[in-house]
C-alpha cells in the first residue's frame, strides 16, 4: 500500500507539472478528489503506526519523551553514540555529553559546565539505542549514590573550601543539605541539654573555616 500511495503521488506531480491549471488538474478530473483524500487517508494511517513505534521507545526509556519525533528518530536510526551526543541536554539535566572510551563504551558524563565523573562501570554502546542508554541512566544514579555518600563521609575530615573544589557541585550541594539538617538538629539537642553556646560554638566554626568535623 506505501508504494501503491507513492506512485499515486507522483503521478499526480507529473501529471500537474505538465499542464500546471489547477482546474484541469482538479476539477476536470473526477478521480483526482478521491485519490487525494485517499493520500490523506494514507500518510494518517503512516503517523499513527509511526506514533505507536516511537511510543514503544519511549515507554521502555522514559526520558525519550523529552525529545521530539524528529529527534527521536535521528537517534533510532542510528546506533552510534555520536547521534545521541546533541541531545543529551534534554535527556540528563546539565549532562552535555556522555564520556566515550574508544567509541563503543560510555565510561562517564560531562556537564555543561564543564565538571565531569566517571561511572563505576562503564556501558557498552550496542543495538537498540534504548537498551544502552536505559542502562547509562541506571549507572549514572548508581555512581552519583556512591560519591554522594562518600562525600558526605570525608566532609567531617577536610575544611569546607577544600571540601567543595574536590567535589561535584550538584554533590556539595546535597551534602551541605545533610549536613546542615544534621547540625540544626545537634544545637537544638545540645540546647535543650543545657549548652546555651551551642549556637555560637556552631557559627564560630564555620566562619574560622575549620575542619567540618563535629564537636562534642
Amino acid at each position: 500500500m506505501i508504494n501503491e500511495a507513492n506512485l499515486i503521488y507522483f503521478r499526480i506531480m507529473e501529471l500537474t507539472g505538465k499542464n500546471a491549471n489547477i482546474y484541469a488538474c482538479c476539477v476536470l478530473n473526477e478521480q483526482r478528489l478521491n485519490e487525494l483524500k485517499g493520500l490523506s487517508e494514507e500518510l494518517d494511517r503512516r503517523q499513527k503506526s509511526l506514533s505507536d513505534y516511537l511510543d514503544t521507545k519511549r515507554n521502555y526509556f522514559p526520558r525519550f519523551y523529552f525529545l521530539s519525533d524528529e529527534d527521536l528518530l535521528s537517534i533510532l536510526g542510528s546506533s552510534d553514540v555520536d547521534a545521541v551526543q546533541p541531545h543529551m541536554l534534554k535527556l540528563f539535566d546539565n549532562c552535555r555529553e556522555v564520556l566515550v572510551q574508544r567509541g563503543k563504551t560510555v565510561a562517564g558524563m560531562l556537564s555543561d559546565e564543564g565538571e565531569s565523573y566517571n561511572f563505576i562501570e562503564g556501558i557498552k554502546v550496542e543495538k537498540p539505542v534504548e537498551g544502552w542508554m536505559f542502562k547509562v541512566d541506571l549507572e549514572m544514579q548508581k555512581t552519583l549514590k556512591d560519591i554522594t555518600k562518600e562525600m558526605i563521609f570525608n566532609y567531617a575530615n577536610q575544611m569546607r573550601t577544600q571540601w567543595i573544589m574536590n567535589n561535584l557541585g550538584m554533590v556539595t550541594i546535597a551534602g551541605t543539605q545533610v549536613w546542615w539538617t544534621w547540625r540544626v538538629e545537634d544545637v537544638f539537642k545540645k540546647v535543650r541539654a543545657g549548652n546555651k553556646y551551642a549556637m555560637k560554638q556552631v557559627v564560630f566554626l564555620t566562619k574560622r573555616n575549620l575542619p567540618n568535623r563535629p564537636r562534642t
